[in-house]
């Protein structure tokens, strides 16, 4: 059986910190050049009675978690943890994208590559780009999944939330939201389900989160023609839509446009990969 490290408590979790981290209870604490959690390794922050989750951080300039490595923290009767991976770059492989998915069961994950605490050149990091990779599909059904990127953020492969499953990008770089590259789906439940942050010092943007057409007429803000009920509003795709059924809406003309010349859309609408259908 691999170690395991259990800072759980009756009122809430504690607090682990491998490798480095930069906790709001202790500080910044200097990091590893690598750190590795092997097979069998359990490390456990969780609430067991009343109160939240605790907050687990494995940072260094390397990391690598085995597809065996278990991470909690849950909180039985309050607000689930989170757990930090922080490397300088980092690609999510199969082995990671399994441990994350598996951690994401007990609490939240933060995937971060933020150059405001990496590298940290006297622990012997060197500089790196500070991009995200996903390159094997992460599935969960609830807690938050944040990808904060120091530079891109390159979604590979699928990433697919359902049930409670929240999303948040958090871009730290000049260019922001900009730097994310969808190359694969992000599939999402509909509604506030997906959140962002552009810029070092941005704050939280929800975005609606759609995944129907709606009826014709719409102005619901929740599904694709409801845009027209917020034209400045942040909304993104969670799965395909067919669009076939508007060929027969408002007499013929079909899908109503969103917006018009005097009120136009000046809101966000993210493909996140997906598409609309016979519009």
């Amino acid at each position: 059986a691999g170690a395991a490290i259990d800072a759980s408590g009756d009122t809430g979790g504690g607090q682990v910190l491998m490798g480095g981290g930069w906790s709001a209870a202790v500080g910044p604490v200097g990091k590893s050049a690598s750190l590795s959690l092997g097979e069998g390794v359990s490390i456990k922050a969780a609430a067991t009675g009343t109160g939240n989750g605790g907050y687990i951080e494995t940072s260094a300039q390397k990391v690598q978690i085995a597809a065996s490595a278990r991470v909690d923290t849950s909180a039985r009767n309050g607000t689930p943890g989170q757990w930090v991976i922080d490397p300088v770059d980092i690609t999510i492989d199969d082995i990671l994208a399994g441990a994350i998915s598996t951690a994401l069961i007990n609490g939240n994950v933060t995937v971060s590559t933020d150059s405001g605490n990496t590298p940290d050149t006297s622990s012997g990091e060197s500089a790196g780009t500070g991009n995200i990779y996903v390159n094997s599909s992460i599935s969960w059904s609830a807690n938050l999944l944040t990808l904060k990127a120091a530079d891109k953020l390159y979604i590979n492969q699928i990433l697919r939330g359902t049930g409670t499953a929240g999303l948040r990008f958090q871009m730290t770089a000049a260019n922001g939201l900009d730097n994310i590259y969808f190359k694969a789906p992000v599939y999402l439940p509909a509604g506030d389900n997906l959140s962002a942050i552009e810029g070092p010092s941005g704050s939280v943007i929800n975005i609606k989160v759609i995944t129907s057409l709606g009826a014709m007429g719409s102005s619901t803000g929740a599904d694709l023609q409801g845009i027209n009920g917020n034209l400045t509003g942040w909304f993104a795709l969670g799965g395909d839509i067919d669009a076939s059924a508007t060929s027969g809406w408002n007499g013929g003309l079909g899908f109503e446009p969103l917006g018009n010349n005097a009120t136009p859309f000046n809101g966000v609408l993210w493909g996140q990969g997906h598409t609309i259908s016979d519009l």
